[in-house]
């Protein structure tokens, strides 16, 4: 609020939002202009946190090949279809866990905000890696 009584900010909400928890108070001049201070009341979603099994992105898979062509899977000269079936998830289940071993991570999944797409977040991956390799750029959204 401008010392002459000119409006310059305003705190607009909906009413039955209800955000606002305190009345809009001005603070000590410390030009021509207060400051407006109040309380919001928002609350934030609670972060949901789970465990995922991951696995790793490469493998040595002329080993993996080695494996499953020694396997059971392939010298296995049943005719049952239950049993090569069987066969068949088991061994190739074993052999995956051995080359590729499961861990378990725990992740925090954050809720999507509007604001927030992908130009921002390109925008803070070249930032972080130019701070990250010492090269401090102005970076540009044209």
């Amino acid at each position: 609020t401008h010392e002459k009584g000119h409006t310059i900010d305003l705190i607009i909400t909906r009413s039955s939002d209800q955000i606002v928890s305190s009345d809009p108070v001005s603070d000590e001049l410390f030009s021509d202009h207060f400051s407006i201070s109040c309380s919001l009341s928002f609350l934030k979603p609670d972060l949901e946190v789970k465990e995922v099994t991951i696995r790793p992105k490469t493998i040595d898979l002329q080993s993996f090949l080695d494996d499953i062509t020694s396997s059971d899977l392939c010298n296995n000269q049943s005719d049952d279809p239950e049993v090569l079936l069987d066969l068949y998830n088991t061994t190739l289940k074993s052999i995956y866990d051995k080359h590729a071993p499961p861990k378990k991570k725990t992740i925090t999944t954050r809720c999507v905000v509007p604001w927030f797409n992908k130009d921002i977040k390109q925008s803070n991956q070249v930032k972080r890696k130019s701070e990250q390799s010492g090269a401090y750029h102005v970076i540009l959204m044209i």
